[in-house]
């Protein structure tokens, strides 16, 4: 037989290891508290990929607990990010270099953290109590609470290991598909996208202006891998072989795989912990708009609660099939879709969506600190939906 050199193990592990990770949550997270923040909440951020492209919002009750989450359309046994009406939220990525033979309960364990959760050091608490018996868990679970707290609990089957934002130089950590703690090996993954998230995130920190709209902006949306600078948009160079203004998204943080987005907004000690704002995409960051959802809300608007997938995902993923037209090749990106050299296209209508979402949004919230109505905010909520399934169909149209 003949021996294989480093060379040709090494691009068969670069080969392999997205295949054998499909299936699994190969997200990028992140989570921020106070002394990085611009307006001292804490933060908490999932771009969801997943071989899972239907997404929906499901409204939970459990005694006293009332949560939101984003689902695998359907499933309702598992939640991939969720807020309960306590302010305790939760995202995860997976990170198979931990301890452990099963990761298959990561979604199912953060559904039981939304029911019994109401802080950091609860979920502490609930680790503890599961470690001797076991947990079909191999993941970094990322946690934001009302007190202020975040931190990211690294998780294996029988141990964790907490690490406090607080206690980080700038008051953020990110993550990808890999363990400070874990064994590292060939199925640890996504290292370019932790190194470009952090440089983004630290841009923001170090100022303590870093903000949920940023994220969804700078961070959520961005381009950049390992081979390929692509802005300003549309992508004027060639990647590899690909054609002129083509990208291959397998290794930046937006990627062909990116299902759902979402960042939790937190609440300061004196303000309604209900309040917490889990912002949502339900779809490719590119081609979608954030939106709000409240865990008190249990009125959900149909089109991002039912069917499967709902129609605000059906509508996202037609737009994600316009910038990706190319079948044979589903990660080829074409950036001239996206935005011309005029800035006409999609994202530039889409962002322009999303900025009065979000001042519209804000302006809500202050009023709802001091005077709140659930029949208000559900009004608003049907309202900010309508608003956004219109603007995916005239881009639709528009768009053939």
């Amino acid at each position: 037989m003949k021996k294989i050199g480093l060379l040709g193990m090494l691009l068969a592990v670069l080969f392999f290891v997205p295949f054998l990770l499909l299936g699994q949550e190969e997200c990028s997270v992140g989570v921020a508290v106070g002394k990085a923040t611009i307006d001292g909440k804490p933060l908490l951020w999932k771009n969801r990929d997943s071989s899972d492209r239907n997404n929906s919002i499901h409204f939970f009750k459990r005694d006293n607990l009332a949560f939101v989450a984003v689902i695998k359309s359907g499933d309702t046994n598992k939640v991939w990010m969720g807020v309960n009406s306590a302010g305790f939220a939760i995202i995860n990525s997976s990170s198979k270099d931990l301890e452990g033979k099963k990761s298959t309960e990561n979604g199912i364990y953060m559904k039981k953290a939304l029911e019994l959760c109401r802080s950091v050091d609860d979920f502490g608490k609930l680790l503890r109590e599961t470690n001797a018996k076991g947990r079909k868990t191999r993941s970094n679970f990322g946690v934001i609470d009302a007190l202020g707290g975040g931190a990211f609990f690294e998780t294996a089957s029988h141990s964790f290991t907490r690490f406090d934002a607080k206690d980080s130089p700038y008051g953020y950590i990110v993550r990808t598909n890999f363990a400070v703690t874990g064994v590292k090996d060939s199925l640890s993954y996504g290292y370019q996208r932790r190194a470009r998230a952090n440089i983004l995130w630290l841009r923001k920190a170090r100022k303590k202006a870093l903000s949920y709209s940023y994220i969804f902006r700078k961070v959520s949306r961005d381009l950049v891998n390992e081979s390929a600078y692509p802005y300003p948009l549309p992508f004027a160079g060639r990647q590899d072989s690909l054609p002129k203004g083509v990208l291959y998204t397998q290794n930046s943080i937006n990627r062909f795989k990116t299902v759902s987005v979402v960042v939790f907004h937190g609440v300061s000690l004196r303000e309604n912990p209900a309040l917490t704002t889990m912002w949502v995409i339900l779809g490719e960051p590119i081609c979608g708009v954030a939106f709000p959802v409240w865990p008190i809300n249990e009125s959900l608007p149909d089109a991002i609660s039912k069917g499967n997938p709902p129609k605000m995902n059906h509508l996202i993923q037609q737009i994600e099939a316009y910038v990706y037209p190319n079948k044979s090749n589903p990660g080829w990106l074409y950036t001239p879709r996206l935005e011309s050299k005029t800035k006409e296209g999609i994202l530039p209508a889409l962002m322009s969506v999303e900025d009065s979402v979000f001042s519209e949004t804000e302006t809500q919230i202050n009023r709802w600190q001091t005077r709140f109505r659930l029949d208000e905010m559900r009004a608003f909520q049907r309202k900010t939906v309508g608003r956004l399934l219109r603007t995916f169909e005239r881009i639709i149209k528009a768009n053939p």
